[in-house]
């Protein structure tokens, strides 16, 4: 699938979960769903995008992140379910259950507080 129809698709999705789904997209809007691409690539694979400085020394095969400097803020895409393992934390979470996969989502972010503590993130 080559990255336009990527692209697309990310904000067709948008839109329909959007309660005004009408509406243009915002340029954010439009960011979050390159960078949610982005973050499907393998490691090896995945760059920068914009304003939007890559960090992988923070990334792994999960999680990638990103630091937009002009707005101090830090973002942190999580893969979301996309094998059987994905499915059962998803399942658990519907039971108010949390698994080693939520949990290991948490420590991301807390270690990407840690290092840019004045960042939004």
């Amino acid at each position: 699938m080559t990255e336009q129809i990527k692209v697309g698709l990310n904000k067709i999705l948008i839109k329909l979960t959007h309660r005004k789904s009408e509406r243009e997209l915002t340029d954010l809007e439009s960011d979050m769903a390159q960078l949610n691409i982005i973050a499907y690539k393998r490691v090896v694979q995945r760059k920068s995008y914009k304003e939007y400085d890559y960090q992988s020394f923070l990334s792994n095969k999960e999680v990638a992140v990103f630091k937009k400097e002009s707005n101090k803020t830090m973002y942190i895409i999580y893969k979301g379910t996309d094998n059987f393992d994905n499915l059962i934390t998803d399942m658990k979470l519907l039971i108010n259950s949390i698994d080693k996969t939520f949990k290991k989502a948490q420590d991301e972010f807390k270690k990407v507080k840690k290092i840019f503590p004045k960042y939004k993130m």
